[in-house]
């Protein structure tokens, strides 16, 4: 019966809703609403499943596709591939120009070698969120191959280079 009382001071509350009116637009502010209504989004453990394996498969796609079919934005492996099997230029310009391209992506691959460097670190000092991030350990070899194929030409053109300056 005491319960059956509680509706009772809603009537009362009339004159309080004159002021329930201006204290509605923080409700109306819907800030907190939709944060609330995003966080679950992002916070369940469903997503938590399901977000490491598409980080873990996109890396490695994208080369596989890009490798294939234009073999210019990512061909970088494919580009390592037929340096390798083509002899260097002789001329400095070529040589420099040459390795002013190369060094940009070898600079790419070092930068991302680093940051997977940093996330197992994190995760060996106990950082949970870091896991999410990190990529397969096949990823992470063939990164770590790109990385050791390009300096290895940068370092034969740098060797090519210096040998066309004394010989010339």
């Amino acid at each position: 019966i005491k319960k059956e009382s509680t509706p009772m001071p809603p009537p009362r509350a009339p004159s309080t809703t004159q002021e329930r009116p201006s204290n509605s637009p923080r409700p109306k502010t819907n800030g907190t609403t939709k944060a609330r209504r995003r966080s679950p989004i992002y916070t369940s453990s469903e997503d938590e499943g399901e977000i490491p394996q598409p980080r873990k498969h996109d890396p490695s796609p994208p080369p596989v596709s890009e490798r294939s079919n234009s073999g210019q934005s990512s061909g970088k492996e494919s580009r390592h591939r037929s340096r390798t099997s083509y002899p260097l230029p002789t001329d400095h310009t070529a040589l420099r120009a040459l390795y002013h391209s190369q060094y940009g992506d070898y600079l790419g691959t070092f930068s991302k070698v680093v940051a997977q460097k940093r996330k197992i670190e994190a995760i060996l000092n106990g950082d949970s969120d870091a896991e999410v991030d990190v990529m397969d350990p096949d990823d992470l070899s063939k990164l770590s191959l790109e990385h050791k194929t390009l300096q290895a030409e940068l370092e034969n053109i740098r060797q090519m280079y210096t040998k066309g300056s004394t010989d010339g």
